[in-house]
């Protein structure tokens, strides 16, 4: 039994099930894992209380969601003969508020919980006490933020992306504190974009606005009245924004005329429409009027700026402004307001536009503080600086505090950049469990997972999402969707088609290689080779003579002499007859440098033997960007200015050993692949992060969902070779049930001079021809064959260039050296063969693709 729990506030019968479940992927998933989905509206309808329920937490927060899973094992019974083995519920956001409450309350009917992005404080097992509104309170501050920074946020954005600078330059006093403020409050650094688009964190504020000022009415009205608050000591901070004024409707808009209607195609309404449509689609129509045209407001600051009908059949109606632009007002609400929004409103309507409260909630953080040490920036021994109120509870739909109380297992997963629920709640449930249970039943029965650099919503959810949120926005049913990666995005496209299959209709995937953590342990077992003795580093210059030794001896293997390898594989060489007669010479190596070599050739090994492949024959001097361009010794300091100094694949690899085995690690000294016992160690370890797993093969998924990939590596790839990347094709040909069914779904290139997804001396527009058959592949159904590509300015063929200019707009293409070309590019297992008959007639022969021929090898 699979239970996904709705995010925010919940209160729909068919989210999963319906229009939003596009988004999660549940129903897929659930099919996918062989069980069954039980879904609940979790005791309410809509954004409001049941009115027979009442105020009660406990109903909304778990007891609906836990019988309603209990009547599902019931019904499974009588279908399927007994009930489910297994029950597991889940959710994110105001889900992952309210999962792990199943959990705790549901023993009999859970063994397991994943909650993701989730929070609330901590109390004992059986409260029936709402839980403290902790979080919410941060959102006044960014808005607070946005609000005061303006177009000064830019700044603020790129001064905090990497290479960036002081993020307080050109702001003033109030700016600088507001700004503090809100990262003390924990607010992800590197996530300042979201400050500038709030969606969620606003539907939020017009959610609970009404509450809030009914059960907190002391603080709205002191804080323009009273000493101790920006709104009585320092007007000057909200005055230009003060927006308090009655004005006529002059038109209704529904979610479809919003969709649709060219009067809203302005940029004006470009960050509005994709939010508000979604919202609104999850009432089920877009026919619901969700904005009003209010025109000769003065501008203000519009954002959470409260509606409030005053006229006509909709009277006393009060709503908040989600989003705006130009004189219209998309606005959601609280219980009727949420389900009605303007149903009823009539054009000569009067309406009240008042944004009083909301400036008043951008400073709500000083005046509600709790005791946890976030807010002792506002302390000073121990006193609070400011007037305090009560920390406000958050709706009663969003359940009981946590107890940490449970049976079976539960995986807490929290994103570090993540601006709805930061980084801080990540830590809540943790401290609840070992209180309620101690440290031993905790590293038992619960994790706790960091999603680095992601906001709310997981990379696939987001995908999905953004794609609904498209056919919505231009009313189609028609939308192609591609995903295209190379090395770690590779290995992100392996993921994509194998555990979402559905999410894609075409995939480039590049450079994956095999299993990643065997990769580091590639660099790190070169990096040892490189420092074992003096002398053993293979310096730039030594890597270029063994590529033209190579090179010169393997280059006709294909037929053609054209300075390329086009497989390394079939090429045989004699590295001992390079072994220097007496002394280190330019044409020759030394005996250090020659055994260094051969064990960067053979790959590392242990006492069972190969763990990985080695580096290819091909372009030997590509080896340089992982063994150092200058000698050792090293630093790994992992930064950019570093890079130039140090070997790359040793700073890669030592990264990633600190992180297995602490920041003391030297990979230098502290590993022996000759001991199986660091081996093993580090498959453990690696296991325990669950990184570098070998990339799952079996593509029936995105076989079953008509999607399409194509895979593609560079030959002369030191980091992840195209042997590995061959192998992954063959055994997912196996799985297909053959090659012949592989091949109607999936392909596989190989890319003659290509290094790791960029540079060398192959062609240069590859992935641009490979995007151009992949969009054939899907929108027209013509599978890739043969493909050419190109090498030189005067032969690069960009298709998704700027046609005014020729160029790509967005990305560089790296310079390749050597003569203009073609390059044939060959789906596996045929291989490009050159036609000697025209090279008698034409030495620059090899240099156009129609000399070429694709043969089975």
């Amino acid at each position: 039994m699979f239970h996904p729990i709705e995010g925010g506030h919940a209160g729909h019968e068919d989210f999963f099930g319906g229009y939003a479940g596009q988004i999660s992927g549940v129903m897929n998933m659930v099919e996918r894992l062989g069980g069954y989905m039980v879904e609940s509206n979790s005791g309410h309808i809509g954004d409001d209380i049941d009115p027979r329920a009442g105020d009660d937490p406990t109903l909304y927060g778990h007891r609906a969601s836990i019988e309603s899973a209990r009547f599902s094992r019931f019904i499974a019974a009588q279908i399927y003969g007994r009930e489910p083995d297994y029950g597991y519920v889940w959710g994110g956001s105001g889900g992952g508020r309210r999962s792990p409450l199943c959990l705790e309350y549901g023993p009999d009917v859970y063994d397991g919980a994943l909650p993701y992005m989730g929070g609330g404080n901590i109390d004992k097992h059986g409260t029936t006490a709402r839980v403290r509104s902790d979080q919410p309170i941060g959102f006044g501050c960014m808005f607070n933020v946005q609000r005061l920074l303006g177009d000064k946020l830019a700044g603020v954005i790129d001064a905090m992306q990497p290479g960036g600078g002081n993020p307080y330059d050109g702001l003033d006093a109030h700016q600088r504190e507001e700004l503090a403020s809100l990262y003390r409050l924990g607010y992800p650094r590197g996530d300042e974009f979201m400050i500038s688009q709030p969606m969620g964190q606003m539907w939020l504020w017009t959610s609970i606005a009404d509450m809030l000022q009914k059960e907190d009415a002391d603080y709205f009205q002191s804080f323009w009245a009273k000493p101790g608050y920006v709104g009585h000591d320092h007007p000057e901070h909200v005055a230009d924004h003060l927006i308090n004024a009655t004005g006529t409707v002059s038109r209704i808009v529904t979610a479809k005329e919003f969709r649709d209607s060219p009067d809203f195609a302005g940029p004006e309404f470009a960050n509005a429409k994709p939010f508000v449509i979604l919202l609104a689609s999850l009432m089920g129509h877009l026919d619901l009027p969700i904005g009003i045209e209010v025109k000769g407001i003065p501008q203000g600051y519009r954002l959470g700026t409260g509606v409030r009908m005053l006229s006509g059949a909709a009277k006393d109606r009060q709503l908040y402004c989600l989003n705006h632009g130009g004189d219209f007002f998309f606005c959601e609400g609280q219980g009727e307001a949420n389900l009605k929004r303007f149903m009823d409103v009539r054009v000569g309507d009067e309406v009240r536009i008042d944004n009083r409260a909301f400036l008043a909630f951008c400073y709500y953080y000083r005046h509600h503080i709790s005791g946890d040490s976030l807010y002792d920036f506002l302390r000073v021994d121990g006193k609070p600086l400011f007037p305090q109120h009560g920390v406000p509870l958050q709706s009663p739909l969003m359940g009981v505090p946590y107890s940490g109380q449970y049976e079976g297992k539960l995986m807490w997963v929290h994103h570090t950049h993540d601006a709805s629920l930061w980084p801080p709640q990540g830590l809540f449930y943790k401290q609840a469990v070992e209180q309620a249970q101690g440290p031993v039943a905790a590293a038992r029965k619960f994790r706790l997972r960091w999603t680095e650099n992601a906001e709310h919503v997981p990379p696939a959810v987001t995908a999905v999402a953004t794609q609904a949120i498209t056919k919505n926005y231009y009313g189609t049913d028609t939308l192609h969707r591609y995903m295209s990666g190379c090395s770690g995005g590779g290995r992100m496209a392996t993921e994509s088609i194998t555990r979402h299959p559905d999410d894609f209709d075409g995939v480039l995937l590049g450079a994956a290689g095999g299993r990643s953590s065997a990769t580091m342990m590639a660099f790190i077992h070169n990096a040892q080779q490189m420092n074992r003795e003096p002398g053993a580093w293979l310096s730039p210059q030594k890597l270029q003579m063994l590529e033209q030794k190579v090179t010169a001896q393997c280059d006709g293997l294909d037929g053609a002499k054209d300075d390329i390898i086009a497989d390394h594989r079939a090429c045989s060489f004699d590295f001992d007859a390079l072994r220097c007669p007496a002394g280190d010479q330019p044409g020759c190596l030394t005996e250090p440098e020659l055994k260094s070599v051969k064990a960067v050739l053979a790959g590392p090994h242990g006492p069972q033997g190969q763990i990985t492949l080695g580096y290819p024959m091909a372009n030997i001097s590509f080896w340089s960007d992982y063994l150092g361009h200058v000698p050792p010794p090293w630093s790994d300091e992992p930064t950019m200015e570093n890079m130039p100094k140090t070997s790359t694949g040793y700073v890669i690899g030592s990264s990633m050993a600190k992180v297995l085995f602490g920041p003391d690690f030297n990979v230098l000294t502290d590993f022996d692949f000759n001991d199986q016992q660091h081996i093993d160690r580090w498959w453990r370890e690696v296991d325990k992060i669950g990184y570098g797993k070998p990339n799952s093969a079996d593509l029936r998924g995105l076989q079953k969902s008509g999607g399409k990939v194509l895979m593609w590596n560079g030959v002369s790839d030191p980091c992840c070779s195209d042997v590995e990347l061959e192998g992954y094709y063959r055994e997912a040909g196996e799985i297909a049930g053959g090659m012949d069914k592989l091949q109607e779904f999936a392909k596989f290139y190989r890319v003659p001079g290509l290094g790791h997804c960029v540079g060398g001396v192959g062609p240069q527009d590859a992935v641009d021809q490979f995007l151009d058959a992949m969009i054939g592949w899907v929108e027209h159904g013509t599978a890739p064959g043969a493909l050419v590509a190109h090498r030189g300015d005067a032969r690069l063929e960009l298709i998704f260039a700027n046609p005014g200019s020729g160029k790509l707009e967005v990305a560089q293409v790296a310079p390749s050296p050597g003569e203009p070309r073609d390059f044939l590019l060959c789906p596996y297992p045929q291989v490009a063969v050159f036609d000697k008959a025209a090279a008698s007639e034409d030495k620059r022969a090899v240099f156009d693709a129609r000399n070429w021929q694709c043969h089975t090898s």
